[in-house]
């Protein structure tokens, strides 16, 4: 049986500690929230991951370690098929979390993937690199009330700006047909959902509560390959360059037209342009560097 798309069902025996685990339905959001009592909301931890296992282990372990208790919380763990999939499996089994393995072009599919298992009618990404408060079910409920067709932007620590911890409730989420646009790696990904939700006017403000991110630009975490490779240079220009002509035509509300179309090709050839200069650099590099022997 391939690899791909597999997914690992969490020992029942092994709940989520201080959690309401969940029973992991396969059905398409076969939960209902009027079978639950009033007030009960289902969380669905979305946690893409990529050669980090201790650090993996440790995010899991702070966010079910930090449930209030009063709600539902189901832990989905996505990897790449190319990664120690036996090392992510132990971790998945000794925590009782599901493990998703696919074969993702980037850390976007990861998410969206892991997404699409997900049953919860909040979905909340979690990252190698992010905390979370005590209690963070109780506050996200608290600031969602009712509402399941909004985002939800918290405070990472650093910024604030956009969605670095994409929250987003299940309606929104169905509306979007994803977390994040998957024309991105992962540049860009999160001002681009910021944006589109804030103009949707389904961005909630909730920047009082604080979930640290703890990356390696503020010290958090030591530099590593997927640091590297999520935010490589080639990430980050074609992120931006997508981001752009999204936003040029905004993020899809608009008709087609002439004026979004000459405003998308100047993107385009601003994207070529720096290209084109940055790969001649490189040349002139290679033909100034002293030769050995």
């Amino acid at each position: 049986m391939s690899a791909v798309g597999l997914t690992h069902s969490p020992n029942t025996n092994s709940p989520l500690p201080n959690c309401v685990s969940g029973s992991n339905v396969r059905s398409n959001y076969a939960w209902k929230s009027s079978l639950f009592p009033h007030g009960l909301m289902r969380f669905s931890l979305v946690h893409p991951s990529r050669r980090r296992v201790a650090l993996a282990e440790q995010a899991i372990a702070e966010w079910t370690g930090k449930c209030s208790g009063r709600h539902e919380v189901e832990y989905v763990l996505s990897i790449d098929i190319d990664d120690d999939v036996a090392e992510y499996r132990r971790v998945a089994e000794s925590r009782g979390v599901q493990l998703v393995v696919g074969a993702n072009r980037s850390m976007v599919e990861a998410v969206n993937r892991a997404a699409r298992v997900a049953t919860g009618d909040v979905l909340v990404v979690v990252s190698d690199d992010f905390g979370c408060p005590d209690q963070w079910d109780a506050h996200l409920a608290l600031v969602l009330g009712e509402r399941r067709d909004a985002a939800v932007l918290v405070h990472d620590g650093i910024d604030g700006r956009i969605l670095t911890l994409p929250i987003l409730g299940r309606v929104l989420y169905h509306q979007l047909g994803y977390v994040y646009h998957p024309g991105y790696f992962s540049m860009f990904c999160d001002d681009d959902l910021a944006h589109q939700t804030r103009q949707m006017g389904k961005l909630i403000d909730a920047r009082h509560l604080v979930f640290p991110h703890r990356h390696w630009s503020v010290g958090g975490a030591p530099f590593d390959s997927t640091y590297a490779r999520e935010g490589s240079a080639a990430a980050y220009w074609s992120g931006w360059r997508l981001f752009e002509k999204r936003r040029a035509a905004d993020f899809g509300s608009r008709p087609r037209s002439f004026a979004i179309a000459a405003a998308q090709l100047r993107v385009d050839m601003w994207y070529w342009t720096r290209l084109c200069g940055s790969r001649v650099k490189g040349v002139l590099r290679r033909l100034r560097a002293p030769r050995s022997g």
